[in-house]
């Protein structure tokens, strides 16, 4: 949250820029650019989880009747 309620922007007009100014209201729900950065945020937890378990640093549990299934995460 801290991220996107600090966030600032200049407006350039002409080339020049025009005074900066903050976004207060942070994101609420409906909002389409919090699916945007949901799914980016579960694709990196998803990119470290397999660089993890690829550097044998985490393992996961084997499931099913032969035990070939590897669950590393959901």
């Amino acid at each position: 949250m801290q991220c996107v309620s600090t966030a600032s922007t200049l407006v350039l007009e002409n080339v020049s820029h025009v005074d900066e100014f903050k976004f207060e209201r942070g994101l609420h729900q409906g909002n389409p650019l919090l699916s945007f950065l949901f799914l980016r945020g579960v694709e990196d937890l998803n990119i470290m989880m397999k660089d993890l378990v690829d550097g044998f640093l985490y393992s996961g549990y084997k499931v099913g009747r032969t035990n070939n299934v590897l669950i590393s995460h959901l």
